[in-house]
């Protein structure tokens, strides 16, 4: 394996565990689908035991095609799909540093996480289920 392929690998790899890091506080049990369920990991999932998300982790430093990517993820009633993406950009060192983590999904589950907490803030409109 090339060293630039085994990097980047190494570097997926590591932003996947801290993904899973970061969903420990909102969900205790969760961990990597590599280690946990070979299905789940070939079916373009990342992280198990996530509630309701289906978690693919990207660490990339072009752009990615997120409706291809969205569109290779299981379609599961009351699962959300969504995409952790890490920018990075390379120094003039030859270094990939962190430009920003963000979250992709489509609009339609972005509106049901919106309505959700909006009506879970408002306890004079009706609480919507995912």
């Amino acid at each position: 394996m090339a060293l630039k392929v085994r990097n980047s690998r190494t570097a997926g790899h590591n932003w996947e565990r801290e993904c899973v890091k970061t969903l420990k506080t909102l969900y205790p049990k969760a961990v990597s689908s590599r280690a946990e369920s070979r299905n789940r990991d070939d079916q373009k999932v990342d992280l198990c035991y996530t509630g309701k998300l289906n978690v693919q982790c990207k660490n990339y430093s072009k752009i990615l095609k997120y409706n291809e990517i969205l569109s290779e993820m299981p379609i599961e009633e009351g699962q959300i799909n969504v995409i952790f993406d890490r920018q990075t950009r390379k120094s003039a060192n030859g270094r990939f540093m962190k430009v920003g983590d963000y979250v992709h999904l489509s609009l339609d589950d972005f509106l049901k996480l919106i309505e959700k907490y909006e009506n879970t803030n408002n306890p004079s409109m009706s609480v919507v289920t995912l």
